[in-house]
């Protein structure tokens, strides 16, 4: 017996034509990735931005600095100049004004942490600017913190031409000259003369920059308590203070203060000035007169001494805001 076979017939220039079929943008990436975790990042499984606060969104300290050196919106360290965060509708800017003297500079300081940053390892910077008068740079380097020594440039200088509207930038660059010294991996922007605004920063492993991962308010705040825990009532006299206390000597009021999460290192305490504050305790408000700090070995709590004379020693202690403006205890530990 015989048997017949038959088959459907094959259009052999169709298919070779669904071959150059372009897969997209998102499908090339895919296509071009070197590594599993390459993949792994692209498609978003687990966070990818190695930067905190690059929303801009969290400003602890406030929202607007003149003539300002030091940190201002959490995360961004600036010299001498003046910097306000910038409210545009569906995203927040970090604006950077040209004030006199030397140039405007914003860093922002990467913790190096293990695994992540090392020798060898590939990265891509982006974010959304734009600037007038004379162009924003660009630089990229280890340090120790933000003012320390042993620099080491990741990438050459770098200059962003001037935009009127924001403008999307990227950068790739492969890690190299890493020291156990280093402690940050500093972002910073530079400008002459003029203003620039910085928004969307992300910094992530691989060739590619991915569109900008956005998280939950909530989130990005706990990130940055990493750095700063920030206590702060704005204009509202006789409001109480999130801590514990006791009356430790007729002079002293302990307090306990526990930190949301634990710091990046043992903080520095600054607060708005010692007579701010009232102690209540046994009927009786005494007004401050001191502030003293026994946080030298704690990262996940610290004691907190009011000095007020005249207190029963023994008795439960709350801490209240004693002025009508803004005042504010602060724990920072964020890079120098």
């Amino acid at each position: 017996m015989t048997v017949k076979i038959t088959k459907p017939e094959i259009n052999i220039r169709e298919k070779i034509n669904e071959l150059d079929k372009p897969s997209g943008i998102a499908g090339e990436a895919m296509l071009r990735a070197e590594t599993p975790q390459e993949q792994f990042d692209l498609v978003g499984a687990g966070r990818k931005n190695l930067i905190v606060n690059g929303s801009m969104s969290v400003a602890q300290r406030g929202t607007s600095f003149t003539s300002h050196s030091g940190y201002c919106i959490d995360r961004y360290y600036g010299f001498g100049h003046t910097y306000a965060q910038i409210d545009n509708g569906d995203f927040y800017s970090l604006r950077m004004t040209y004030v006199s003297g030397t140039d405007a500079q914003i860093y922002h300081p990467v913790e190096l942490q293990e695994g992540q940053l090392e020798n060898d390892q590939t990265y891509t910077l982006s974010f959304k600017y734009k600037s007038s008068g004379l162009p924003l740079s660009l630089e990229i380097f280890y340090r120790e913190g933000v003012t320390g020594s042993n620099v080491v440039a990741q990438t050459s200088g770098t200059i962003l031409n001037n935009a009127d509207t924001f403008t999307d930038f990227s950068i790739t660059f492969t890690c190299k000259g890493r020291l156990s010294s280093h402690t940050a991996l500093n972002i910073r922007f530079g400008q002459f003369g003029g203003v620039s605004e910085v928004a969307n920063l992300q910094l992530e492993a691989g060739k590619i920059a991915t569109p900008f991962e956005t998280r939950l308010p909530g989130e990005e705040l706990h990130l940055c308590q990493r750095y700063l825990y920030y206590v702060g009532l704005q204009g509202v006299n006789y409001k109480y203070m999130p801590c514990a206390g006791t009356i430790y000597t007729p002079s002293n009021a302990y307090t306990m203060w526990k930190y949301p999460r634990t710091m990046r290192a043992v903080p520095a305490l600054n607060y708005s000035s010692a007579t701010d504050f009232q102690t209540v305790s046994g009927g009786s408000v005494r007004n401050t007169t001191a502030i003293t700090y026994s946080g030298s070995s704690f990262t996940d709590s610290a004691v907190v001494i009011f000095v007020a004379s005249g207190a029963d020693q023994g008795h439960g202690v709350l801490i209240r805001s004693d002025e009508n403006t803004d005042v504010f205890i602060s724990f920072d530990a964020e890079f120098q």
